[in-house]
């Protein structure tokens, strides 16, 4: 086997590790969020943000995710009961 074969099959197996390590602990981290009392799509957002770029990108996550159902409920009383 030459030496560029062996590290391209090296690279692809570190490769196949990597995204199956990812895989799991996504997989963990919708789990946590099942159990946790606030809604799991906003939980696993903070926690993708959180875990790939820090806590500026976990704190846009929780922007981006809550401030939307937020603003509507807080805009909810203010329209006189109207459906």
């Amino acid at each position: 086997m030459s030496p560029q074969l062996g590290s391209l099959q090296i690279k692809r197996e570190q490769l196949k590790h990597l995204e199956s390590a990812e895989e799991k602990a996504y997989a963990d981290l919708v789990a946590l969020c099942q159990f946790l009392p606030v809604p799991a799509s906003s939980q696993v957002g903070i926690g993708i943000g959180l875990a790939k770029a820090g806590l500026p990108s976990a704190l846009a996550a929780w922007f981006a995710f809550t401030m939307p159902s937020a603003l509507a409920q807080i805009a909810e009383p203010c329209d006189g009961g109207a459906v």
